[in-house]
Order: structure tokens, then sequence, then C-alpha cells
């Protein structure tokens, strides 16, 4: 059984009262956990900064937490450090389930990560601790670096819409296939690693592996892992509807790539493995992003793409020749 993936949405916000209104900034760090593991953080946005002349800092401070939750899944773990004027807030807000002084632009953002604000994780600091995030609010910072809740709100939200927003990992949890790619720079050698992958992220039977061109030959290596996978299924007469991969692209490049008419652009290969298929039944496939090494079968299909790419021994009941899964394809 593999450990379950969580994300965990870390948020810190600080508030200041002016004479002319009020100032926030507000943050939010993206982990991977794994079990108890925290993983590493991805990359942080600039901070959000904002001000408004009728809120109080607290308040102003809360609302820039429910913008910045917009974007978060409503399965994430969240964590807010704030200064302790924040926490009482959010306490209040999670007794009442009520917050009027909430402007009317950003209702639907607070209505939104109300459910997130009453399960989050609260922790307080005090101002030596989020003293990056005093510096942004001080008054020696322009005004023309604040933005208005509403212009923030309104930013993330095109975002949204462009698509700009990096999918999801997600954990395992139905039956299907894994694939990954492997590529040896040193020893000149490529190939795509397979496995039959139970719920749990277990390997079913043996990991398969192919050898594969090497670029320029093939550029796309892990959208050709997926078409391979698909390939080898449909000639062993099983279904691939759900496919598990650790490119996080990889679903946006299936679709762009029937959309562009199965172009040969990143290697002769992906045209001949979609060859057989209808775009209906390439974009029946279900193709998931996984952390890397996540489960077992992940692991398995990583470490024999990596042995045959080096010219290692592979057990040769895993070998899959290409020529022959062409022809018994076409």
């Amino acid at each position: 059984m593999s450990e379950v993936i969580t994300i965990r949405q870390v948020v810190t916000a600080w508030g200041r009262d002016t004479e002319s209104g009020s100032r926030a900034a507000v943050t939010r760090l993206r982990y991977r956990a794994r079990g108890n593991d925290w993983g590493h953080p991805g990359a942080q946005k600039p901070a959000l900064r904002l001000a408004h002349p009728a809120l109080s800092g607290a308040q102003l401070a809360v609302a820039g937490i429910c913008i910045r939750l917009i974007a978060v899944h409503k399965s994430d773990e969240v964590y807010l450090v704030v200064p302790e004027s924040v926490a009482a807030l959010i306490r209040e807000i999670r007794e009442t389930e009520r917050a009027d002084w909430v402007p009317d632009g950003v209702r639907d953002a607070f209505e939104a990560a109300l459910p997130l604000l009453r399960r989050a994780s609260i922790e307080v600091r005090d101002r030596r601790s989020l003293r990056h995030l005093h510096r942004l609010v001080a008054g020696s910072q322009p005004d023309s670096s604040f933005q208005s809740l509403e212009t923030a709100a309104a930013q993330i939200h095109a975002s949204m819409a462009k698509g700009t927003v990096r999918p999801v990992p997600v954990s395992v949890t139905d039956p299907g296939w894994t694939c990954d790619w492997g590529y040896s720079r040193k020893y000149q050698g490529a190939a795509i690693g397979l496995t039959r992958t139970s719920g749990d992220g277990s390997t079913v039977g043996v990991p398969l592996v192919t050898a594969v061109p090497t670029p320029p030959d093939l550029t796309d290596g892990e959208l050709a892992a997926v078409l391979l996978t698909n390939a080898y299924a449909s000639a062993m007469g099983e279904d691939c509807l759900v496919v598990y991969s650790d490119s996080r692209d990889t679903a946006s490049h299936l679709r762009s790539f029937i959309a562009s008419g199965r172009p040969a652009t990143h290697g002769a290969l992906l045209p001949r493995l979609a060859a057989p298929f209808s775009d209906e039944q390439l974009l029946a496939i279900d193709v998931r992003w996984i952390y890397r090494h996540s489960t077992p079968s992940h692991r398995d299909a990583d470490v024999a793409a990596r042995h045959m790419s080096r010219g290692e021994p592979v057990p040769e009941e895993s070998v899959v020749e290409l020529e022959w899964l062409l022809r018994r394809i076409s």
C-alpha cells in the first residue's frame, strides 16, 4: 500500500492599520506531503500586497487569505501562519459563520474559502517571526505597489480561466497502467517502462520495458510512454482507460497532439503509435499526474526504463520489442 499524497498550503498574512486605511501582505507556499514528510515546497509567487480605505489591518489580511485560497483545491490541507489579531478574527468567523465586513466585490471569494477556513490549522506568530511581511506593508512602501481586493481577486480568476493554474497531482485510486520514460545521455539509450497497476498503486504482474529512439528522433518521451502503454494494452486485448504518469503536462500534450493533427514534431514514433486509434479513443485515455516514485508501480516502471536506457540487464520476460508491438497493432 502506497503512502497517501496530500497537498499542504501554507498561507502567511500580516495586516497593518494606517491613517489612510489598512495594508496587508499575504503569501502562499505549496508543499507536497507523503505521510508525515512535508517534502519540498514549490515555487512561491510574489506576495499579494493589498490596501483598503475602510477595513482594519486584520480584516484586510483575512480577506487577502480568502483571495489566496481561490486557486486552492478543496481537499488540500491549509495551514495559516498569522498574528493573534488575524487568528482571533478567523476564530470568530468559525463561530458565527459570518463576516459582514467583507466587501461585496470579494464576497464570492469569502464564501468559497469558508470551508477551508473552518478546518485550517492556525499557528500564531509575532511581528518578529513575520518581519518579512511587515516590511512589505511598511509606511515607506509606495501606495502604487498595493492592489485593491477586487483587482487581486479578478487577476486570480482570470488566471484560472486561462488554465494557467497547474494541474494537481493525485494518488492512485483506480486500477490502470503506470508508465515512465528513461533517457541516458551517457549510454545513448532511451526506453519506456510500463506496469499494470492495482487500485493501491502496486504492480500487477511483471514490469515491462521497451527500447525507443533517443532524441532528437523522439523528444516527447512522456507522451510516447502513454501512447505506447495504450498500444500495448490494445495488443493484449485490454482496456487502457487510466494511465498514471509522473509528467505534469502529458495530459495537455496528448490533447494538443490530437488537435494539431498528430504531427511528427516530437518524433516519428508518436504518429505510428497513435495511427490505429481514433481521436475519440485517444482522448478517452484518462492520463493522471502522480509524483515520481509515489507508488511501487511507478518505481518499477522507472527502474525498468532506466536499466534498459543504460544497457543494464533486464529480465527477458519484461522486454517488449517495439517493432513487434507496432506490427501487432497495425
